[in-house]
């Protein structure tokens, strides 16, 4: 058997990076949660406030964002009463 070999111009490519995912706003408690996806990544912004973690999955950065959101809606609800 022969030795497998590449030609002269074969050259090795880059991964092809795929795009981000359009965003995906949602209301929630008052609140903007916004979630991208890159590279299958997945990220969250509340309020234009972008949460630093990484997510696996929209899900994942979901519940993150309506967290945030919940916990900034206690936050300001006991501010109003004190």
């Amino acid at each position: 058997m022969g030795v497998a070999w590449l030609p002269a111009r074969a050259t090795l490519r880059k991964p092809v990076k795929k795009s981000a995912s359009k965003p995906q706003a949602f209301e929630v408690s008052g609140h903007q949660v916004l979630l991208t996806e890159e590279n299958g990544v997945w990220h969250v912004a509340v309020d234009q406030t972008l949460d630093p973690h990484r997510y696996e999955s929209a899900a994942d950065a979901w519940s993150a964002g309506v967290g945030e959101a919940d916990r900034l809606e206690r936050a300001a609800q006991g501010q109003a009463r004190g």
